[in-house]
This record gives structure tokens, C-alpha cells and sequence, in this order.
């Protein structure tokens, strides 16, 4: 037979355990709610914290690559050396056309071999005498400011060529103190071309 009756309430120690139980579940539903905003919280900051990052790097990236990038060399020759020579000298315009410093390091052969080259400045000075003295100082770096052009010339900034071929071209890798670099083609010219 069944009963219309409202369920009595459980009494005593049952009573009390179910209303402990559902205590229990309502800290522990508002703790898992306060946990999950939290990782929504979190997850929301690292996702921008790595998009911050890949923009920095993206950043680094497209500077490390700019100086390499935004550097034009026009009118490269080298001194054809005289015969039995191997030591002779390289000449070119140097354009920055990027928005920050380009700085040179060193210039290589491409192909390798024997050929050593440095960068010098020519450096003129008078002794005791007044006699005008010149003298080859070696330069580490030679840096392009934004927007200039550094001209390695006779008688001022120039590239050394030290174990020289008898080549019609010569092709230099020129060197950047981040690390780019970009290849150059010197053209020969003999004593008193243009």
C-alpha cells in the first residue's frame, strides 16, 4: 500500500551524516569553482605571456636579421695586385638603409683558400720634424649609422687582402656583429681605372 505522506526526516546519526555529506559537497563544489576560475585566470595570462614572448622573438628575429638585410654595398673593387703581389687592397660604399646601426665585424672569402682579409684605416700624423707619417691602423668593427654610408676608400677606411688571387671577381662574406652576413663581389681593376 502506498502512502501519500511526506518522507519523514532521517533522525540520529544518518541525519546527521547526510547533512555532513551535503556540507562537504557544497565546500567542495565552491572550491572546484574557485579552482577553475583560477586556471581560467591563469590560462588567460600565459596565453599572454606566450604571446608576448613570440612577439619578442619575432622582434629579435627581424632585428638580428635587419642589419645583414638593410645594408647595400655598391662600387666593391679590389687593386688588381701587381705581379708576383699577393697583398692588395678593397674598396666600397657601405648603405645602412634600415632604422638601426649596422655594424661590419670582419670580411671572409666564400670560397675559402688562402686569402686573409682585415679591415684598416689609413692614419696620418706628423713626427717631430713636420714630416707627414702614415701608418695602417687595423680596425675591429666599422659601424653604419642609420640612414649613412661608411666609404672604404684609398687613403682612408679600406679592406687589406692578404694571399690575393689573380681573379677577375672576388667574392667576400662580410660579417655583422649579430651574426648576419651577406656576400659581396669585388670587381678587379687595375692601376688607374676608374
Amino acid at each position: 500500500m502506498a502512502s501519500n505522506a511526506p518522507l519523514a526526516r532521517p533522525e540520529g546519526r544518518v541525519g546527521s551524516s547526510l547533512a555532513r555529506t551535503a556540507g562537504l559537497r557544497a565546500r567542495v563544489r565552491s572550491q572546484l569553482r574557485l579552482a577553475a576560475f583560477a586556471l581560467r585566470r591563469y590560462a588567460a595570462k600565459s596565453d599572454r605571456l606566450l604571446a608576448s614572448m613570440v612577439g619578442s622573438l619575432l622582434l629579435c628575429g627581424s632585428a638580428l636579421a635587419a642589419q645583414a638585410d638593410s645594408v647595400v654595398f655598391r662600387d666593391a673593387w679590389f687593386r688588381a695586385p701587381l705581379p708576383g703581389a699577393s697583398v692588395t687592397a678593397a674598396y666600397c660604399d657601405v648603405e645602412n638603409r634600415g632604422h638601426s646601426a649596422a655594424t661590419l665585424v670582419r670580411f671572409d672569402a666564400s670560397a675559402g683558400g688562402d686569402l686573409k682579409v682585415e679591415m684598416h684605416e689609413t692614419v696620418r700624423s706628423q713626427d717631430a720634424d713636420g714630416l707627414e707619417m702614415v701608418r695602417m691602423r687595423h680596425l675591429q668593427e666599422v659601424e653604419v649609422s642609420p640612414g649613412a654610408t661608411v666609404t672604404l676608400a684609398p687613403g682612408g677606411r679600406h679592406l687589406m687582402l692578404f694571399g690575393a688571387p689573380q681573379a677577375r671577381n672576388l667574392t667576400l662574406q662580410a660579417s655583422f656583429a649579430d651574426g648576419s652576413a651577406r656576400e659581396v663581389v669585388f670587381e678587379r681593376r687595375t692601376e688607374g681605372s676608374p
